[in-house]
């Protein structure tokens, strides 16, 4: 009997204690499914701002290969054709001088010829068969050049645009070719149109006229 009563009693304290016990096992069910869902969250937030990171290292990354590919191009096909051009010319016409013509994309070569009658002139000596060849081939490289800075849009690139310099130089020392070619041989407004696009960004940006400047600093020879 006194087995019983203890069972009795114990009864109810069991209950109680199971109820606590599962009570505490679904709070802490609840807990920890909300810690798990918080660092899931975490984890996804972190994993989505590397994959941003990863996005911009590869991106720029890209650009610095760009970079780095059009730089080569203008060193190992640009200057090389410029210099074969520079060398070439003195062969033939020992006294040639190369002159620089500045010009706009819609300028005719008769306005042209009435601006810069003497540079024109001279330029029209290279028109010859065996140096416009040279000249052909610096313009078709520096046709590719231009349409893989415009299409990569790195003409303001503070390292590309370093080359506009030498770019504009041997675009206005073949003005004459050039537009021959485009205007007068064949009748093609899309010819050279990357090297004209990328000569208008960066022609007023650069200052070629060196007696021009020569003549503001007013430098005078010294008396003897």
């Amino acid at each position: 009997m006194e087995i019983a009563l203890a069972f009795r009693v114990k009864k109810p304290i069991l209950l109680i204690a199971s109820g606590i016990f599962f009570i505490s096992a679904l709070f802490l069910d609840i807990y920890l499914l909300d810690v798990l869902e918080k660092i899931a969250t975490i984890v996804a937030a972190v994993s989505f701002f590397t994959a941003v990171l990863q996005f911009q290292y590869l991106q720029k990354k890209d650009k610095q290969d760009s970079i780095f590919k059009i730089l080569s191009f203008f060193r190992e096909n640009v200057l090389s054709e410029y210099n074969k051009l520079v060398k070439e010319v003195p062969v033939k016409f020992p006294d040639y001088k190369f002159k620089l013509i500045r010009f706009k994309r819609r300028e005719s070569l008769d306005e042209i010829f009435a601006r810069e009658w003497e540079n024109a002139k001279a330029q029209s000596q290279l028109l010859e068969r065996e140096i416009n060849t040279f000249q052909l081939n610096l313009l078709n490289v520096l046709e590719e050049f231009s349409l893989r800075v415009i299409e990569l849009k790195l003409e303001e690139n503070n390292i590309i645009s370093c080359l506009k310099y030498a770019f504009v130089r041997a675009v206005e020392e073949n003005t004459i070719s050039l537009l021959v070619q485009r205007i007068i041989i064949t009748d093609d407004e899309k010819l050279y149109n990357g090297i004209l696009t990328l000569y208008e960004m960066w022609r007023d940006q650069t200052n070629m006229d060196i007696e021009s400047r020569i003549d503001k600093l007013k430098i005078k020879p010294p008396s003897l």
